[in-house]
């Protein structure tokens, strides 16, 4: 499938945003359909909302919540003609129910976030300034600011907290946008590097990063919740995405067992390195214990 830009899973359904270059002329690629539906199974067709009933242009980022799909339509491979809309589909219906237009100022939305009922999109208009839009999703009302400090596009973006993290694209610095305040505030100390990635760990609100050559490799940076460096690890060029895998059920190791039966060490990976045949107390519900026998 050529175009893909981004994924996102509901249920069964594989959810597709497409916009491409094409490689001779340098011109957007024009699709029958920009947000495509497959199987999660086997990755089968299931249906396309073509251009007639569905985005017009060329799509971006996607986000779901409480089953609504939002897409950022941004024209964005159409130098000079980007479009500032995010369109609405109804996925107990399947129907493409609505579009947002962002306003002059809300062209080029290249990521959408979720927080406090509301949908925010960083835009990029004419990559010679940047703005956050606000769609209300109870009655699609937005609101747009500039951002005055802003005078390029922005790379990475992300919510954390009660702040919206931004990156100029090609410079180093991250700002945050008090989504409360509406207001923008100094930089961010101990983030200092030109990231390609930007993800909030959901379990102990760890930031992690990639850094990306495009060449060979991607460094992957992990900063605590105060933004000190704490791990580090290579993965593959240009690693564009980070996203964690948070399971209802989960196994925790009694820390006390662990403490008074061995020393752990840990690879690079964060995999456990095993010296001798040891037996570890898990709890699977909370209430049994479970006896494990780790071989060596």
């Amino acid at each position: 499938m050529p175009g893909v830009r981004k994924l996102i899973v509901y249920n069964n359904y594989l959810f597709v945003t497409k916009g491409d270059y094409d490689s001779v002329t340098f011109s957007s690629v024009v699709f029958d359909s920009y947000l495509d539906v497959l199987s999660v199974n086997d990755l089968s067709f299931v249906m396309s909302f073509d251009v007639s009933n569905g985005p017009q242009w060329s799509t971006e980022s996607i986000i779901i919540n409480e089953n609504k799909l939002y897409v950022a339509i941004n024209n964005g491979y159409e130098w000079g003609n980007y479009k500032g809309i995010v369109g609405v589909v109804d996925l107990l219906t399947m129907d493409y129910t609505h579009e947002v237009d962002l306003g002059e100022d809300g062209k080029n939305p290249i990521n959408l976030m979720f927080k406090n009922n509301s949908v925010y999109t960083i835009n990029n208009k004419n990559w010679d300034g940047s703005s956050i839009s606000m769609v209300n999703v109870a009655d699609l009302e937005t609101e747009t600011i500039n951002l005055s400090n802003v005078s390029a596009g922005c790379g990475v973006s992300i919510i954390k907290d009660n702040n919206l993290l931004y990156q100029l694209s090609s410079d180093y610095p991250i700002y945050s946008f008090d989504l409360l305040t509406l207001e923008n505030s100094n930089p961010i100390e101990g983030l200092i590097h030109n990231y390609y990635a930007i993800s909030i760990n959901p379990i102990n609100g760890y930031t992690y990063t990639s850094v990306s050559n495009f060449v060979s490799n991607s460094s992957i940076l992990i900063y605590d919740v105060n933004n000190n460096l704490v791990n580090s690890f290579f993965s593959g060029v240009a690693t564009g995405k980070i996203v964690f895998d948070v399971r209802n059920q989960t196994s925790s190791i009694l820390e006390d067992e662990l403490v008074n039966t061995f020393n752990r060490s840990f690879d690079i990976l964060g995999r456990m390195n095993m010296q001798d045949n040891m037996r570890i107390t898990m709890s699977s519900d909370g209430n049994t214990e479970k006896k494990y026998l780790l071989n060596k």
